[in-house]
């Protein structure tokens, strides 16, 4: 990540010299006709003072474009784990047997399985006692995420804080075996058509309870 944020600095400072050793070439030329060496430095000192300033200025620019990224990058960190908690503590007092960030297919890594990550991986546990939930704050396009994250799980579950979903992303959803989790009194938000397809968070944790005892 850093790289990426300096390598612009670098190519910044190679162009400015580039930049500075034309101007020094064209500035020379009038002069060196007219024979004046000392208006010829003149013009060479404030031309340089000029390329200085606009390279300090594009500098500081990068610098503070960095500091605000790795501000925004920790702030969502920081929101991501409060989040998080919120279900490891009602898993927890709901008595629910779950594993987070377990490793899957690809590298993936879902939010949460139901019971843990060696259940998943031993393919002697039946796959209809799996269970995985995508927690989003938002859905937008990112729901889509959640389908290749457990590939034994064929019907998967997202939790989402989001208020109503269009219909058309709704019936992807759907033709995708995506269930929607939501809180309860979200419910009432998406259309009606739907509800039928939507958990609340209450019916979910009861699903996943049933599925281990």
């Amino acid at each position: 990540m850093r790289l990426s944020i300096f390598q612009p600095h670098i190519a910044m400072k190679k162009s400015s010299a580039f930049s500075l050793l034309r101007l020094c070439s064209n500035s020379c030329r009038p002069f060196l006709c007219k024979g004046s060496s000392s208006s010829m430095m003149a013009s060479m000192r404030t031309r340089v003072k000029f390329s200085r300033a606009r390279s300090s200025s594009n500098i500081n620019s990068i610098y503070f474009l960095s500091i605000a990224q790795n501000y925004i990058e920790k702030k969502n960190h920081t929101s991501s784990l409060t989040f998080s908690r919120k279900f490891q503590d009602k898993f927890t007092a709901s008595h629910l047997k779950f594993e987070e960030q377990v490793i899957t297919e690809n590298k993936k890594k879902p939010d949460f399985i139901f019971p843990d990550g060696q259940s998943y991986h031993n393919f002697m546990f039946p796959s209809d006692k799996l269970t995985m939930l995508g927690a989003k704050t938002t859905c937008k396009d990112r729901w889509r995420q959640v389908l290749n994250e457990a590939d034994r799980i064929p019907n998967k579950h997202l939790f989402t804080l989001q208020r109503g979903v269009t219909r058309n992303q709704l019936q992807e959803m759907k033709d995708e075996h995506l269930t929607l989790v939501v809180p309860k009194d979200n419910k009432s938000l998406f259309l009606p058509e739907f509800h039928d397809s939507i958990m609340c968070l209450s019916d979910f944790i009861g699903m996943v309870r049933e599925r281990q005892n």
